[in-house]
């Protein structure tokens, strides 16, 4: 029954991921017009992973400095815009522990720009993000797999440093969809509903992409 269903989590994964990298690129074909303002920026984070759900283990003995992110952000004018991204995380102690790898598609929010506020010097902003993604989480010691659906949602403060780079801290929680093993990589007795979930506080770097003077994030 188990490898039934991991077959049907296999097969509902890559469906699902073609269909978001499809629709991730047809937006950014569709959406591709200049209008004064560079739109395409790349995001690199690393930060701490912190286990939040099932609360099955000893939080404070599995956070640690294992979270990295890295994505493609285009935006759609100055205050929307679409992010793919790619995202680790590990929770370990000792020999046991689960690592997730995580593709997500969000959309994104400039704060700054909706509300109305003026940045006159155009140095520091807001963002918001949320979205859905698909997990692989790998336990340990064990070779199984975990497939998993997530729905993310986090806040991105920034300094801009330059025309092309611009500093970045990004606090996320991830609600995991039927996640089947705990953080210590022991398989739960039920696997169903939003039962896992994680915060990541991460700081990164943004840099922006294209011929123009500034990205969208600050024109």
């Amino acid at each position: 029954m188990q490898h039934k269903q991991n077959n049907y989590k296999i097969s509902f994964v890559k469906k699902s991921t073609s269909i978001l990298v499809l629709f991730f690129f047809s937006t950014f074909l569709h959406s591709n017009a200049q209008e004064g303002y560079n739109k395409m920026s790349v995001d690199l984070n690393y930060g701490l992973s912190i286990p939040i759900k099932p609360e099955t283990i000893n939080r404070s003995k599995y956070i640690s400095f294992s979270h990295v992110n890295a994505g493609f952000r285009y935006m759609w004018n100055e205050k929307w815009g679409v992010k793919l991204s790619y995202t680790h995380d590990e929770f370990e102690n000792g020999t046991k522990g689960l690592v997730i790898h995580q593709l997500g598609a969000e959309g994104v929010l400039n704060v700054v720009k909706v509300l109305g506020y003026r940045n006159p010097a155009k140095r520091f902003g807001l963002l918001a993000h949320a979205g859905l993604g698909l997990s692989l989480g790998k336990p340990k010691p064990n070779n199984a797999s975990d497939f998993m659906g997530n729905i993310d949602l986090g806040l991105i403060p920034q300094v801009r440093l330059s025309k092309r780079i611009a500093i970045n801290g990004d606090i996320t929680y991830t609600a995991n969809v039927k996640q089947s093993y705990d953080m210590k990589g022991e398989l739960l007795s039920s696997a169903t509903g939003i039962n896992g979930g994680m915060l990541n506080v991460s700081i990164g770097l943004s840099i922006y992409l294209g011929a123009e003077e500034y990205h969208a994030d600050w024109y």
